[in-house]
């Protein structure tokens, strides 16, 4: 069930529900199959009867091999007549607040080949949808919004055949659901996606809600926590967000559990959560040579492979708060960097670099988990990797508010050892106090008065 949250000051909670309940949610990938029983109702008629519908396989074209060739193409006028007898009757018969298209999975909507003639088609199909929305506010007298939810890259969803930045400008739709710009959907808490879909919606009557992302590949955790989640939001509102969008956010299954309920508890609210402890983080995912890039045009940036004597890529973190501001105020309890580096040996030798300044080696501290025995909380297993961990709030330099640029050189590496040394995983722990010099209630252990 996908949830909204908006700032707001009109209840206790800022949770809202009708981006789902309100507004129905229709996914438009179609895809052929083949009925497995007479009574089979997953699948519409439609798409068991019209198998000529189908794009097929485009093997001349290298960005199709992960495209499902099953789908149904949208330059087919019947294929969009379809969907808009549905959207038709969603709208129209019964007393919802509009409707919410998911153009971000299964995407694209037409063949690989087809895009640069058809992308204005599909722009014309939204804009019926956008009609039929007018008509049926007309008729019941209510307000009928149109909602997209779509990869934030405007240069990404072109690629894809969808003209997000035409839609837009003509206010074809009133609300766009900015999701990580990777059909993985892995976590993205870089808020450049969200910021150039704002300056497209300037001075246009359209909303644009920054999307959640739990997803991760990670070995201490199955979804991303309460600290990753408030990161992702702290850092859309900077950028300007107007609000916050979780899609299927089942993280304990369902029903929710009460710490799931707790971690939406805030998001509507941007000032709470600016002072909220927080856990920001590169995004990262597969991105190997047998793995989908993602389409949108923008690869998983981690991990990445280190060579020995060349300098290696440079990765952008951005920090929504101004730490520096909380250190003076006596408000910062933590602020440590967290690096991991996958296949280094005790050996090794590299130069970490944090916005061009080099953090020495004895302000690093070097954990080794290579075949650590141990429980392995998350949904992956790591075999052989170094946490190198910087007391930044201790040892300096303080992260700056907005983008910090962080490398890593590798300057020695035994030829011998594989496989390849990697960067994976770049994380910055922020925690803070309730207010100015104030115990945290983990640091309470250590005082007697409070046993």
């Amino acid at each position: 069930m996908p949830l909204a949250t908006t700032p707001c000051s009109w209840s206790a909670s800022a949770l809202t529900n009708w981006a789902s309940t309100s507004s129905p949610c229709l996914i438009l990938g179609m895809q052929h199959q083949e009925p497995a029983a007479a009574t089979d109702c997953r699948c519409s008629d439609f798409c068991f009867e019209h198998p000529e519908y189908q794009v097929g396989s485009e093997p001349d074209i290298p960005e199709a091999q992960w495209d499902d060739p099953t789908r149904f193409s949208y330059a087919i006028p019947a294929v969009r007549q379809n969907r808009l007898a549905v959207i038709a009757e969603l709208v129209s018969s019964y007393d919802t607040d509009g409707i919410e298209l998911n153009l971000a999975d299964y995407a694209p909507f037409l063949a690989r080949r087809e895009i640069p003639e058809h992308t204005e088609t599909f722009t014309r199909f939204i804009a019926d949808v956008r009609d039929l929305c007018d008509r049926a506010a007309t008729q019941q007298k209510r307000e009928k919004r149109l909602l997209v939810r779509v990869g934030a890259s405007l240069a990404g969803c072109r690629a894809l055949g969808l003209d997000l930045e035409g839609m837009i400008r003509a206010e074809l739709v009133d609300t766009v659901l900015a999701m990580p710009p990777h059909k993985s959907g892995m976590m993205e808490q870089h808020p450049s996606g969200i910021a150039e879909l704002l300056q497209a919606a300037s001075g246009k009557n359209v909303k644009i809600i920054w999307g959640i992302s739990t997803n991760i590949r990670h070995d201490a955790f199955e979804k991303a926590p309460r600290e990753m989640q408030v990161a992702q939001a702290a850092n859309g509102y900077r950028a300007g967000t107007q609000g916050v969008f979780f899609t299927t956010y089942y993280p304990s299954g369902y029903p929710y559990a009460d710490s799931d309920l707790a971690n939406l508890r805030y998001m509507g609210y941007p000032d709470l959560l600016a002072h909220k402890d927080k856990h920001f983080a590169v995004r990262q995912g597969p991105n190997g040579p047998e793995d989908t890039p993602g389409d949108y045009l923008s690869p998983n940036p981690l991990p990445v492979e280190l060579q020995v004597g060349e300098q290696g890529a440079s990765q952008t973190l951005y920090i929504s708060d101004d730490l520096a501001l909380a250190k003076a105020a006596g408000e910062l309890s933590r602020c440590e960097l967290r690096v991991r580096l996958a296949s280094l040996i005790h050996n090794d030798t590299f130069d970490l670099w944090l916005n061009g300044e080099k953090i020495p080696r004895d302000g690093q501290e070097w954990h080794d988990w290579t075949y650590s025995v141990r429980p392995i909380p998350g949904n992956t297993r790591m075999i052989n990797n170094y946490w190198i961990t910087v007391d930044l709030l201790r040892l300096g330099p303080l992260p700056q508010q907005g983008d910090n640029h962080i490398r890593v050189d590798l300057t020695r590496h035994d030829p011998r050892c594989d496989p390849p040394v990697l960067l994976h995983d770049i994380e910055l722990v922020v925690h803070y106090r309730d207010h100015r010099h104030a115990p945290r209630r983990d640091e309470w252990w250590s005082d007697p008065r409070q046993q």
